[in-house]
Protein backbone atom coordinates (compact mmCIF):
# COMPACT_ATOMS: atom_id res chain seq x y z
CA UNK A 1 0.00 0.00 0.00
CA UNK A 2 1.09 3.75 -0.86
CA UNK A 3 0.53 6.11 1.77
CA UNK A 4 -0.25 9.54 -0.13
CA UNK A 5 0.17 12.08 2.65
CA UNK A 6 -0.51 15.46 2.32
CA UNK A 7 -2.95 15.63 -0.36
CA UNK A 8 -4.99 17.97 1.18
CA UNK A 9 -2.54 19.60 3.48
CA UNK A 10 1.28 19.87 4.06
CA UNK A 11 1.66 17.59 6.64
CA UNK A 12 5.73 17.48 6.36
CA UNK A 13 5.74 21.35 7.02
CA UNK A 14 2.50 21.90 9.17
CA UNK A 15 1.72 18.25 10.93
CA UNK A 16 4.95 16.70 11.04
CA UNK A 17 4.51 15.21 14.70
CA UNK A 18 0.78 14.63 14.44
CA UNK A 19 1.81 12.33 11.53
CA UNK A 20 4.83 10.46 13.39
CA UNK A 21 2.45 10.09 16.46
CA UNK A 22 0.07 8.00 13.50
CA UNK A 23 3.45 6.22 12.82
CA UNK A 24 3.99 5.24 16.44
CA UNK A 25 0.06 4.13 16.98
CA UNK A 26 0.76 2.03 13.73
CA UNK A 27 -2.52 3.45 12.24
CA UNK A 28 -4.64 6.22 11.12
CA UNK A 29 -8.36 7.41 10.38
CA UNK A 30 -9.43 8.84 7.31
CA UNK A 31 -12.96 9.92 6.04
CA UNK A 32 -12.97 8.98 2.01
CA UNK A 33 -15.67 12.25 2.13
CA UNK A 34 -16.20 14.67 4.78
CA UNK A 35 -20.33 14.20 3.65
CA UNK A 36 -20.14 10.89 4.85
CA UNK A 37 -18.69 10.91 8.38
CA UNK A 38 -17.64 7.30 7.80
CA UNK A 39 -13.73 6.70 9.59
CA UNK A 40 -11.66 3.89 7.96
CA UNK A 41 -8.47 2.76 9.81
CA UNK A 42 -5.79 2.58 8.29
CA UNK A 43 -2.62 0.70 8.73
CA UNK A 44 0.75 2.56 8.86
CA UNK A 45 3.66 0.20 9.57
CA UNK A 46 6.17 -1.35 7.88
CA UNK A 47 4.77 -4.72 7.31
CA UNK A 48 1.72 -3.22 5.22
CA UNK A 49 3.21 0.19 3.56
CA UNK A 50 5.28 -0.36 0.52
CA UNK A 51 6.13 3.61 0.58
CA UNK A 52 4.76 7.08 2.24
CA UNK A 53 4.84 9.76 -0.45
CA UNK A 54 4.53 13.06 1.15
CA UNK A 55 3.75 16.47 -0.92
CA UNK A 56 5.12 19.77 0.51
CA UNK A 57 6.14 22.90 -0.13
CA UNK A 58 8.08 22.85 3.00
CA UNK A 59 10.13 19.90 3.86
CA UNK A 60 12.13 21.36 6.29
CA UNK A 61 10.61 20.61 9.65
CA UNK A 62 10.92 16.79 8.59
CA UNK A 63 14.58 16.65 8.13
CA UNK A 64 15.54 16.03 11.71
CA UNK A 65 12.78 13.72 12.29
CA UNK A 66 13.26 11.52 9.02
CA UNK A 67 15.18 8.62 10.95
CA UNK A 68 11.85 8.06 12.95
CA UNK A 69 10.57 6.97 9.56
CA UNK A 70 13.45 4.61 8.58
CA UNK A 71 11.57 1.15 8.23
CA UNK A 72 9.28 2.82 5.86
CA UNK A 73 10.48 3.78 2.10
CA UNK A 74 10.03 7.78 1.60
CA UNK A 75 9.12 9.99 -1.25
CA UNK A 76 9.03 13.53 -1.65
CA UNK A 77 7.01 15.53 -3.80
CA UNK A 78 7.99 19.34 -3.55
CA UNK A 79 6.61 22.32 -4.95
CA UNK A 80 8.70 24.64 -5.69
CA UNK A 81 8.95 28.19 -7.84
CA UNK A 82 9.94 31.40 -7.50
CA UNK A 83 7.04 33.66 -6.46
CA UNK A 84 7.04 36.52 -4.73
CA UNK A 85 5.42 37.02 -0.93
CA UNK A 86 2.30 37.90 -2.60
CA UNK A 87 1.73 34.67 -3.84
CA UNK A 88 3.27 32.45 -1.09
CA UNK A 89 3.31 33.57 2.27
CA UNK A 90 3.44 30.82 4.24
CA UNK A 91 6.50 28.97 2.57
CA UNK A 92 10.55 29.96 3.19
CA UNK A 93 12.01 32.57 0.93
CA UNK A 94 13.28 30.57 -1.89
CA UNK A 95 17.32 30.13 -1.35
CA UNK A 96 16.20 28.67 2.37
CA UNK A 97 13.81 26.34 0.02
CA UNK A 98 16.70 25.54 -2.43
CA UNK A 99 19.21 24.78 0.97
CA UNK A 100 16.21 22.37 2.44
CA UNK A 101 16.17 20.57 -1.01
CA UNK A 102 19.79 20.23 -1.01
CA UNK A 103 19.85 18.58 2.57
CA UNK A 104 16.53 16.14 2.09
CA UNK A 105 18.70 14.66 -1.17
CA UNK A 106 21.86 14.39 1.17
CA UNK A 107 19.65 12.32 3.22
CA UNK A 108 17.38 10.48 1.28
CA UNK A 109 19.08 10.75 -2.02
CA UNK A 110 17.72 12.26 -5.40
CA UNK A 111 16.07 8.54 -6.28
CA UNK A 112 13.18 9.65 -3.90
CA UNK A 113 12.73 13.23 -4.69
CA UNK A 114 10.50 14.70 -7.27
CA UNK A 115 10.46 18.53 -8.14
CA UNK A 116 7.08 20.42 -9.01
CA UNK A 117 7.42 23.59 -10.74
CA UNK A 118 3.70 24.45 -10.16
CA UNK A 119 1.05 26.61 -10.46
CA UNK A 120 2.56 27.83 -13.45
CA UNK A 121 0.40 31.14 -14.37
CA UNK A 122 0.83 33.77 -16.45
CA UNK A 123 0.44 37.30 -15.17
CA UNK A 124 1.94 40.97 -15.91
CA UNK A 125 4.58 40.00 -13.30
CA UNK A 126 5.02 36.35 -14.26
CA UNK A 127 5.51 36.23 -17.77
CA UNK A 128 6.96 33.83 -19.84
CA UNK A 129 10.57 35.66 -19.95
CA UNK A 130 9.19 35.25 -15.81
CA UNK A 131 9.50 31.31 -16.44
CA UNK A 132 12.17 30.86 -18.83
CA UNK A 133 14.48 32.27 -16.25
CA UNK A 134 13.21 31.11 -13.16
CA UNK A 135 13.17 27.55 -14.69
CA UNK A 136 16.70 27.45 -15.77
CA UNK A 137 17.63 29.41 -12.47
CA UNK A 138 16.26 26.55 -10.04
CA UNK A 139 16.94 23.70 -12.76
CA UNK A 140 20.65 24.51 -12.46
CA UNK A 141 20.08 25.10 -8.34
CA UNK A 142 18.28 21.49 -8.42
CA UNK A 143 20.45 19.71 -11.26
CA UNK A 144 21.14 15.99 -9.36
CA UNK A 145 19.03 16.56 -6.67
CA UNK A 146 15.91 14.62 -7.56
CA UNK A 147 14.73 12.13 -9.86
CA UNK A 148 12.34 14.45 -12.16
CA UNK A 149 10.48 17.65 -12.49
CA UNK A 150 7.41 17.81 -12.93
CA UNK A 151 4.79 21.19 -14.13
CA UNK A 152 1.81 22.18 -13.19
CA UNK A 153 -0.37 24.62 -14.88
CA UNK A 154 -2.93 27.02 -12.33
CA UNK A 155 -6.60 26.18 -12.25
CA UNK A 156 -9.18 28.45 -11.68
CA UNK A 157 -11.22 26.96 -9.25
CA UNK A 158 -13.84 29.92 -7.89
CA UNK A 159 -11.99 29.21 -3.75
CA UNK A 160 -8.97 30.90 -5.33
CA UNK A 161 -10.09 33.02 -8.08
CA UNK A 162 -11.23 36.39 -5.40
CA UNK A 163 -7.60 35.64 -4.70
CA UNK A 164 -5.89 35.34 -7.84
CA UNK A 165 -7.95 38.00 -9.95
CA UNK A 166 -7.14 40.92 -8.70
CA UNK A 167 -3.34 39.90 -9.91
CA UNK A 168 -4.15 39.76 -13.08
CA UNK A 169 -3.53 35.69 -13.67
CA UNK A 170 -4.08 34.91 -17.42
CA UNK A 171 -7.01 31.83 -17.66
CA UNK A 172 -4.59 28.60 -19.16
CA UNK A 173 -5.38 28.04 -22.77
CA UNK A 174 -3.40 25.67 -24.71
CA UNK A 175 -0.92 27.97 -26.89
CA UNK A 176 0.35 29.15 -23.44
CA UNK A 177 0.79 25.50 -22.40
CA UNK A 178 2.54 24.36 -25.70
CA UNK A 179 4.92 27.36 -25.60
CA UNK A 180 6.28 26.98 -21.60
CA UNK A 181 6.80 23.36 -22.42
CA UNK A 182 8.89 24.24 -25.08
CA UNK A 183 10.77 27.13 -23.37
CA UNK A 184 10.90 24.17 -20.42
CA UNK A 185 12.03 21.39 -22.70
CA UNK A 186 15.54 23.58 -23.98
Amino acid sequence: MIISASRRTDIPAFHGEWFLNRIRDGYVLVDQHPATKRLYRVPLTPDVVDCIVFRTKNPAPMLGKLGLLSDFDLCFNITMNPYGREMERNVPRLQECIETFRKLSAVIGSRRIVWRYDPIFLSPQYDLDFHRRAFEYLCRELQGLAYKTIMGFIIHHPFVAKRIDPLGIKRKDVNDILTIAEIFSE
